[in-house]
């Protein structure tokens, strides 16, 4: 009866370790058609990633200057409008100040900004590291990917349909045998 009872037991163990290599294979097969679905995008995210931090960083240092920029033409404008204004008034009936008051008023605007513009630094343009870690992610998935392909090798739709119909007929053995 001992005897019997341990052959039974190994062999339920035999059938329930086939089983669960074939679930497993079954369900990895499974992930594995869904993961080659989106590692192409994986990849290309990354490309994309590279790419822009390239050309970003090629940016940067002229983003930089851009506040100067910025302050140099607002100086300008407003040196420019004073001219234009003086200009109109200059030998009108309202008086207003003399054009060559206003030029040299200008004009020393105009040295006042170019020394101010010789004594700036290159301001940084923000974000330089942000990147760092999406791509380092990006990274991992990619290996993660590469692991999950050779855990779970490529499995034809043959194989796969016939893995699923014993995993069912275990499935269904085991309940019969379970209910007697």
């Amino acid at each position: 009866f001992y005897a019997a009872l341990e052959i039974e037991v190994s062999k339920a163990s035999a059938e329930r370790e086939a089983r669960k290599r074939r679930e497993a294979a079954v369900l990895g097969a499974r992930l594995r058609a869904d993961l080659e679905q989106h590692a192409p995008g994986l990849a290309g995210a990354a490309e994309r990633l590279l790419a822009w931090r390239g050309r970003a960083e090629a940016a940067r240092p002229w983003l930089g200057e851009l506040p100067h920029l910025a302050r140099s033409s607002a100086a300008v404008a407003a040196a420019a409008g004073h001219v234009r204004e003086a200009a109109e008034h200059t030998g009108s009936a309202e008086g207003g100040m003399p054009l060559s008051a206003v030029l040299r008023a200008a004009h020393r605007r105009m040295e006042a900004l170019l020394l101010a513009m010789a004594r700036l630094e290159t301001e940084k343009s923000p974000r330089s590291g942000d990147l760092e870690p999406t791509l380092k992610k990006l990274g991992e998935l990619e290996r993660s990917v590469d692991k999950f392909r050779k855990e779970f090798p490529d499995v034809s739709a043959e194989e796969l349909e016939a893995m699923e119909k014993a995993a069912a007929e275990a499935a269904a053995s085991s309940a019969s045998a379970e209910a007697e």
